[in-house]
């Protein structure tokens, strides 16, 4: 139901576009089918995990799903505040760039739909290992950059070369 929910509201889904390695069935793309294969996709593992009848069988049928979880998935449902889709797109998704900024769980997803890695100079965190920050981390190698500078993981900044070099050349001037 989720899905066609979704899309009766101002065609959220039908907007969406999957990257071709995410096509399902017969690979037309229609995102309203892709994102219910998904969600069934989704029901079906979870009932299964409930129906194991301890937590080690719990354990073994998720280690069984054939790879690794990317760490946006672990942030997603994270939260106390998105225990679904539904909850994470009203109460997260739906607010950025009106009052609130993109958290990592969004630099995740953002990073995701665009097919390339989002690379952080988080100033605040200098001298640590988290100083610099890939969103996500699993594509550094295969998928192109951006650039971003931000003091407080709220507010992000692109770092532009050639505005340095004109504001170099009016001081020497």
């Amino acid at each position: 139901m989720l899905p066609k929910r979704l899309e009766t509201q101002e065609g959220l889904i039908s907007q969406w576009t999957f990257p071709g390695d995410c096509l399902q069935g017969d690979g037309t793309g229609d995102a309203t089918l892709q994102l219910k294969g998904y969600m069934e996709l989704l029901r079906d593992k979870w009932q299964a995990a409930l129906d194991c009848p301890s937590a080690v069988e719990r354990q073994q049928l998720c280690e069984r799903g054939g790879g690794d979880v990317p760490l946006f998935c672990w942030l997603l449902f994270a939260r106390d505040s998105s225990d679904c889709p539904r909850s994470f797109l009203c109460n997260h998704l739906g607010h950025v760039g009106l009052s609130a900024g993109l958290e990592q769980v969004e630099m995740f997803l953002l990073g995701y739909a665009l097919q390339c890695t989002i690379q952080v100079y988080r100033l605040y965190k200098v001298d640590t290992e988290e100083f610099v920050t890939y969103y996500p981390d699993d594509h550094k190698v295969d998928w192109p950059w951006v650039c971003l500078v931000t003091e407080d993981d709220r507010h992000y900044n692109v770092p532009v070369v050639k505005a340095a070099e004109e504001l170099h050349e009016l001081n020497s001037s």
